[in-house]
């Protein structure tokens, strides 16, 4: 009988810490449902996720065939792994897919070189190119130097003295061409895992953006899978899924189509039926057709409409064109209006943005309500033009690395420090002027998108101070802060600064280090807006409502009353987690009515008046946050708070509140 081709497909994510934000495995779910369509019984495949499971079998029974899903979040420890492969099996063939590389002569070159274990990148869609791989391995005898021999692979590029490149393919005309890894069960076993299932509905991207790697060779037609193997794989996940309660979309324009109106009602059923899902993570079209499909799946998702930037000139530097902003505009008071979550996201320090740039486009996306303001500052990532020699010395680019949250870990003899390429300086933005954002974005998503302090910032808003100019000026007065705060801002700021290393050698170097590593694996060191927030609220959350109020005070001394007592609402509404979960229900007097003011959408004034409020904790949301918790679990409590708020309904942390 014929020896199979033993083939190995990982999509590797760290798992050191334990449970994450991760998704289920579906890139390599497709490579090898296709696969297995070609080349029946002539290969084995086995899919993996996390590298202590595959270190493991790779030293147990080495593949044939070893196949790695490259993203910025496991280049190193694909490398690590690439190198292990190798010393095991050195016939062995390492096969490289994903966005990480750039698709020019220099960039394949540099790739290679860096990673000399691996023997062919496939790029772009990679069903086809690595079925074509594969049929060049058993055409060769499966011999590498063979293959090599043999010249270009179609989809695939490899290096002999210089990158050989295949000819690009061109977009697979129908996707249901790929058996569905769901349906198929191929994907079954990672039910039993703490991962987020994803799905995706259709591939492309009618866009450009030199910041993202979708803005290389995806200009084309967007192409669906067929509407009713969606439904039959959303309904498949929901019959089958355990540990979490999040589902995620990998389409890059959810909403571009009517049909996708029938997904939307399909998991409004679902969650109707099933409760799942509770939560789900899109990236949505910017159309009006967003506004209704975020009306029907109601609270379970947030309408993001992303902008990057609202100035005109860093927008013609990175080929991007927003939507008209008066139609931005419209998404955003309709979203309001009917309850839900309007979302954008800003990058900071994009070619030709400037300091005052940054602050006008943040003030007036608080001016136009916008309900969840997501601020990222602007990485380079492998694949997208931003990346290219050209762009890094027309705009001065100035980059450093630091750790990727969570992105660490020893499996077995291996050990693999992440790292991402951040921009600290450009010709318009100097170091200084980025650094002056870092609390000022840790703050808009701390009192804003996680809603502690939603209210007061709508009230000083409503009287006269943006509320980017009362977060500045907060900032500004941390020294006089009580000590638990100021020392919160002071170790903030100095982490700021020391989270960025010269390269990512100097920071694997430093993280090697025990003293340092350990600070990795109990959580002192992770990712700075969720970990500041969790620090107050676990260890000065009082002292930090104190100082909040005092400064609004300061600055609208005629409305203390009132701004105390939007803070003591605030303060009572968010569960109490210095302790063990407190769920217990509770009365207060207030001497403005906070909800009638809340129920108005903020448009009536707050107004005086003798209250009494009921605070009850539901059942529902007890249970939602009890799957959390397991899916997030950690020693360390702030580790697993800042990873859950990271996807779950963040309306799950606060009591309901109603008129007693």
């Amino acid at each position: 009988m014929k020896k199979k081709t033993k083939i190995y497909l990982a999509d590797l994510v760290h798992n050191f810490l334990g449970g994450g934000s991760y998704m289920f495995p579906l890139n390599i779910g497709f490579i090898a449902s296709y696969a297995k369509k070609a080349f029946g019984d002539e290969a084995e495949i086995t899919l993996f996720k996390y590298p202590d499971m595959l270190v493991k079998r790779l030293k147990e029974a080495p593949p044939d065939i070893l196949g790695l899903s490259s993203y910025t979040w496991n280049t190193h420890l694909n490398s690590q792994v690439s190198r292990l492969m190798k010393s095991l099996n050195p016939a062995a063939m390492v096969v490289y897919g994903g966005p990480n590389v750039n698709h020019t002569d220099g960039g394949y070159r540099d790739f290679f070189s860096k990673n000399p274990c691996v023997d062919f990148y496939v790029i772009n869609e990679g069903e086809v190119g690595f079925s074509n791989l594969l049929s060049r391995y058993f055409e060769s005898g499966q011999d590498l130097r063979a293959m090599k021999g043999a010249g270009p692979v179609d989809g695939c590029v490899f290096f002999d003295g210089a990158p050989v490149a295949g000819a690009r393919l061109p977009r697979m005309q129908s996707l249901d061409e790929i058996p569905s890894p769901y349906l198929s069960g191929i994907l079954d076993e990672f039910f039993k895992f703490d991962l987020i299932p994803i799905v995706e509905t259709n591939r492309g991207c009618p866009y450009a953006c030199t910041y993202c790697a979708q803005g290389i060779g995806s200009q084309y037609k967007v192409k669906f899978f067929d509407i009713e193997r969606v439904l039959s794989e959303l309904d498949y996940i929901a019959g089958h899924v355990n540990n979490t309660n999040l589902l995620c979309f990998a389409d890059a324009n959810f909403g571009i189509a009517q049909r996708d109106i029938r997904i939307a009602e399909h998991i409004r059923n679902l969650q109707q039926t099933k409760g799942y899902p509770r939560r789900c993570t899109i990236n949505w079209i910017k159309t009006r057709q967003s506004i209704e499909l975020a009306k029907i799946m109601g609270q379970s998702t947030y309408l993001v409409s992303s902008l990057q930037s609202l100035d005109p000139i860093v927008l013609k530097n990175i080929k991007r064109h927003n939507i008209d902003y008066s139609h931005f505009k419209e998404i955003v008071d309709q979203t309001n209006e009917m309850g839900g979550v309007s979302g954008t996201e800003i990058i900071l320090a994009l070619p030709g943005e400037t300091k005052e740039s940054h602050l006008n486009s943040l003030r007036k996306l608080f001016d136009w309500d916008v309900s969840y303001i997501i601020c990222y500052n602007c990485l380079l990532i492998d694949g997208s033009e931003l990346t290219l020699p050209e762009q890094r010395g027309e705009y001065k680019l100035r980059t450093r690395f630091r750790l990727v949250d969570s992105a660490f870990g020893h499996y077995d003899s291996i050990s693999s420090f992440e790292c991402e390429e951040g921009i600290r300086s450009t010709s318009a933005m100097s170091e200084d002027e980025i650094l002056f954002f870092r609390p000022v974005h840790w703050l808009i998503q701390f009192f804003w998108n996680y809603r502690c302090y939603f209210e007061l910032l709508k009230f000083m808003n409503g009287h006269g101070i943006n509320p980017v100019d009362f977060i500045v000026a907060l900032i500004n007065n941390a020294a006089s802060a009580p000590a638990s705060v100021k020392g919160i801002f002071q170790d903030f700021g100095r982490e700021a600064v020391e989270e960025w290393f010269e390269s990512p050698e100097a920071l694997c170097k430093y993280y090697e280090i025990p003293e340092n590593f350990a600070k990795l694996e109990s959580g002192e060191v992770g990712k700075m807006n969720g970990k500041y927030t969790w620090r107050v609220i676990l260890e000065c959350k009082n002292d930090f409502d104190r100082f909040v109020k005092d400064t609004a005070s300061g600055m609208l001394p005629d409305h203390s009353e009132a701004i105390a007592d939007i803070v003591l609402y605030a303060s009572n509404a968010l569960l109490d987690f210095s302790q063990n979960f407190n769920f217990t229900a509770k009365q207060l007097k207030f001497s403005h009515d906070v909800i009638a003011w809340k129920e108005s959408k903020y448009k009536s004034g707050l107004s005086k008046k003798e209250c009494a409020y009921s605070f009850v904790f539901p059942d529902e949301k007890k249970g939602a946050l009890e799957v959390l918790l397991n899916q997030y679990k950690h020693s360390n409590k702030n580790v697993t708070m800042r990873k859950m708020t990271e996807h779950m309904r963040i309306t799950d942390i606060y009591y309901d509140v109603s008129p007693v």
